[in-house]
């Protein structure tokens, strides 16, 4: 009796230890997870000596074995991409996407996977006599385009903190780095991640100052059609997080361990 009570003890160990790779879902193309996202948004999505690669990229990889899929990753337009979500040209969108509450009306999200703050960089070499956000009423401030961080700046300029808002296409972050190196912009909004690879390589570079009371989660994008996959994601999601691979992946990008 007690030789079958330990059997069905790892049988039952074993069925917990499967549950994502069971979960049924489906996906536009069988055996394939169609991403879609914007292939110039370092650290999260990028190409690298010619080989996508980044944060979520390794975290998809992660994801996707335990889910047993295949991945394609489809460059588009950040613009494009919760249409592209909607009309089903993709099974999910990446790409360092905050979670707001409007885009909650129209689309799902993944449980966040890290909280990003906006900041503000700014030329050491061009703006030496810059030290606090302060300083930037009168000044010109770059942002991206069709991102949360254009609204943000657009208040901010309302409220007469910045002189001039500068939108850059999204994508075109080596546009706007050109721009602040040549004092063309005065400084460059963005999330705190993205800042952080910034300086990384631009040493004349640094984070001026966070944007007060703007922390917002970050997370994948799924149809609301679809919520067999986003709940098979999010519990592989959670797997990878508990066992320590998000950990791992997180220090590999960000040279520190996650904040839990």
């Amino acid at each position: 009796m007690k030789k079958i009570f330990h059997i069905m003890l790892l049988l039952m160990l074993c069925s917990s230890l499967h549950a994502v790779e069971k979960t049924s879902f489906n996906t536009l193309s069988k055996g394939t997870l169609k991403v879609g996202t914007s292939l110039t948004n370092p650290p999260f999505v990028q190409l690298l000596y010619g080989q996508k690669a980044g944060f979520e990229v390794d975290l998809l990889d992660a994801i996707c074995k335990l889910l047993k899929l295949r991945y394609e990753l489809v460059d588009a337009q950040a613009s494009q991409l919760f249409s592209g979500l909607e009309n089903q040209q993709y099974d999910m969108i990446m790409g360092g996407v905050l979670v707001t509450e409007a885009r909650q009306k129209q689309i799902d999200f993944s449980t966040p996977y890290m909280n990003a703050n906006l900041v503000l960089i700014i030329s050491k070499l061009k703006n030496p006599n810059l030290k606090a956000l302060a300083d930037l009423k009168g000044k010109s401030v770059g942002v991206f385009s069709g991102t949360s961080d254009e609204n943000s700046a657009q208040k901010m300029l309302d409220d007469h903190l910045f002189g001039r808002v500068i939108s850059y296409p999204f994508g075109k972050l080596s546009e706007a780095i050109k721009d602040l190196e040549k004092g063309q912009i005065d400084a460059l909004m963005t999330l705190s991640p993205v800042a952080n690879s910034v300086i990384k390589v631009k040493r004349s570079f640094t984070i001026l100052a966070a944007i007060p009371n703007v922390s917002q989660p970050l997370a994948f994008g799924f149809s609301k059609k679809n919520p067999a996959l986003l709940a098979a994601f999010n519990q592989a999601l959670k797997r990878i997080q508990d066992n320590g691979t998000y950990a791992r992946i997180y220090k590999k990008w960000f040279k520190e361990t996650p904040q839990t």
